[in-house]
């Protein structure tokens, strides 16, 4: 099966549309909205939605029917910060990629062309709509190098 770019258009719609729900170096995080919880870089409050995530945690949760998700999270493994640690495979298998090398040059920042590794870590920490644009140039970057032309 091809790259499934209507799931990945709609992460990074998501992403668009509130810029504070991205965190890459947290696959999912679900708290209480306007919660204040210290993470990896510092501390963040929680937009309204209550939950922080990377391309793949969005990709996973994007993909639930709303009636069941309640369920499949409670089905997640999760640390002691409440972070889910399986969403990588998931994610993978609904994007269409799980048997191939191509998730790395997705889902990590180190494995991402220089071109937009080097945007992100130029930015600072704080530039919240900075980051969400360069995540959604990697996700056109991603669809255009792996899409089948038909899919576009």
């Amino acid at each position: 099966m091809p790259l499934n770019v209507e799931l990945l258009r709609k992460v990074q719609r998501h992403i668009k549309e509130e810029p504070k729900r991205l965190r890459m170096n947290n696959w999912l995080v679900i708290r209480q909205p306007g919660e204040h919880i210290y993470m990896d870089t510092g501390y963040i409050i929680m937009p309204s939605c209550g939950t922080v995530g990377c391309i793949a945690g969005w990709t996973w949760f994007l993909a639930q029917n709303p009636e069941e998700l309640e369920y499949k999270l409670a089905q997640m493994s999760k640390d002691s910060k409440g972070r889910t640690s399986s969403l990588e495979v998931e994610a993978e298998k609904l994007l269409d990629i799980e048997d191939t090398k191509i998730p790395f040059c997705l889902f990590y920042l180190d494995t991402w062309p220089s071109l937009f590794s080097d945007k992100w870590y130029d930015l600072d920490i704080d530039n919240i709509q900075g980051h969400a644009d360069v995540v959604c140039e990697v996700i056109d970057s991603f669809i255009e190098r792996y899409a089948s032309p038909t899919v576009l």
